[in-house]
């Protein structure tokens, strides 16, 4: 197939005339066929002789993206050098700041990004990633004025709200956050996230009771055909039926992502309530607001995600008290990779210096003489990372004051990525539902996934990491009939 392409574009190239569509062919012909020498070989002489000086430039730009897609971006970047950038549009700056990002040249992506933002259009596009830049760097008040810059362009994509509400913006910062949900509201009535999110930044302004209101007119706005199930206004609201505990970097966006696609399931759509562990002076009146009330013949559940609940000491008593009947569903990642995943989430968004063998050998120097009892009541060190893959000393903790066998639905987040079908059937039957998740299958996603190539520990501490954890996670990782199974690294150890 390589070489019949090859052999329609020849003559078309030896006299300057070939078109961009055969060039594009001939490059997915390469690439079907591993035959990424011969791209590397072919793509810049065929876009400087080969393709006619009219069409050269869209070309090559189009290649660009193409290879970045590809995950080639020094040989994007080579053919963006075929570009006149003078004329150029927002598009291809923005394209030209991807590619420097991938190539790791942050000081080039946020000129290029500038420059985007300048010219007719580039504004939507640039200030999102601008925001993304500075939230790295932890400068997250001029982090949270980009991505507010970007909504105010275009109120629509949800995961630049999302963004900007894990951003830890000061409190001078606050008052313009609250105007700008005010003002999207006022706008977009009916809309239930505007509300939402108006009733979080009135809360960090200590204005409980005004968050409250919010928060119960919210749950009760995009409903679709549940709001005919819904219970009188008057009535009190409820604790949800369902919480997703964990863990941290486990897939537990994905997972209540995907649950909200399901008819008879409720979601709360604002990732991490936290009440258990981080809001729980503000008292279950603010809680059950959060959630819609449907009638008691509705059959619908209502759910949330708050991934630091499972090693969050106190939440196990709280959540058993608020909920005796409640349900919990544990997402549990191998304790290594989930503990490397997080330390590199906080490099990406929290702008968090250092190496991932400063922070893991920090925290394993101090943990490691340990007991159990010891882990479970110490403060946490450093990111937190090492802590909260101890999974039995957790699950220890919330089988004191629940059923687990009854109440709680234990993953593997491996098994839930391979085999997602498989999995999600266990979480609908957990919940009550038809086990049959394939009408919607098409919406499920992995998200929320550290993006490019992962730093990597040195050997000495890997094999220090696997030692440590996996003997502090045998009983998590056999529960349920042993679904749970990660390759001991030394089992002499365990």
């Amino acid at each position: 197939m390589l070489n019949l392409h090859w052999c329609e574009c020849r003559a078309a190239a030896r006299q300057g005339k070939l078109q961009h569509k055969q060039l594009q062919q001939l490059l997915e012909a390469a690439a079907a066929a591993k035959r990424w020498d011969r791209i590397r070989h072919w793509t810049l002489p065929l876009l400087k002789f080969a393709i006619s000086e009219g069409e050269r430039e869209g070309s090559a730009v189009a290649c660009a993206a193409w290879l970045l897609q590809q995950r080639h971006p020094k040989l994007a970047k080579d053919c963006l050098e075929l570009v006149n950038w003078q004329n150029a549009a927002a598009q291809t700056w923005h394209l030209r700041s991807c590619v420097a990002k991938s190539l790791g040249l942050e000081a080039e992506e946020q000129q290029h990004l500038i420059r985007t933002l300048v010219l007719p259009g580039g504004l939507p596009i640039a200030t999102y990633r601008l925001g993304q830049l500075h939230r790295a760097r932890g400068d997250f008040d001029q982090a949270a004025a980009w991505f507010l810059a970007s909504l105010r362009c275009n109120p629509e994509p949800f995961h630049i709200h999302n963004e900007l509400q894990f951003t830890r913006c000061s409190e001078r910062f606050l008052p313009e956050l609250v105007d700008f949900y005010t003002q999207l509201c006022n706008q977009q009535p009916q809309r239930a996230l505007p509300r939402q999110l108006l009733a979080h930044y009135i809360l960090k302004q200590g204005r409980i009771k005004k968050a409250i209101r919010q928060s119960r007119r919210a749950a009760r706005l995009e409903l679709g055909s549940l709001s005919k199930q819904l219970d009188e206004q008057k009535a009190a609201p409820t604790p949800p039926d369902f919480v997703i505990i964990g863990v941290p970097k486990g897939g537990t966006t994905s997972l209540i992502r995907w649950l909200n696609h399901c008819p008879n399931l409720w979601c709360h759509p604002r990732k991490e309530l936290s009440f258990f562990d981080g809001n729980f002076e503000l008292g279950h009146e603010w809680y059950c607001a959060q959630f819609p009330r449907f009638k008691a013949d509705a059959k619908v559940l209502r759910g949330e995600a708050t991934p630091n609940y499972f090693s969050h000491l106190p939440t196990p008593e709280r959540f058993a008290t608020l909920m005796p009947h409640g349900r919990a569903i544990l997402l549990l990642r191998d304790p290594v990779q989930r503990a490397l995943s997080w330390v590199r989430h906080l490099q990406r968004l929290e702008g968090l210096e250092g190496s991932l063998d400063h922070w893991l050998t920090l925290e394993l120097d101090q943990l490691e003489a340990l007991s159990s009892e010891e882990l479970l009541h110490h403060p946490r060190i450093g990111t937190g990372a090492l802590q909260d893959s101890c999974y039995d000393v957790h699950l220890r903790n919330w089988q004191k004051h629940i059923d687990v066998s009854k109440q709680m639905l234990v993953l593997s987040s491996e098994s839930l990525f391979e085999t997602p079908a498989s999995q999600l059937q266990r979480v609908l039957s957990f919940l009550d539902q038809p086990d049959d998740p394939s009408p919607w299958m098409n919406e499920w996603r992995a998200v929320n996934v550290n993006p490019g190539v992962p730093e990597q520990v040195s050997p000495g501490l890997s094999k220090r990491l696997e030692e440590f954890l996996y003997a502090r996670c045998q009983k998590a990782l056999t529960m349920s009939k042993m679904q749970i199974t990660y390759k001991m690294k030394n089992p002499a150890h365990h």
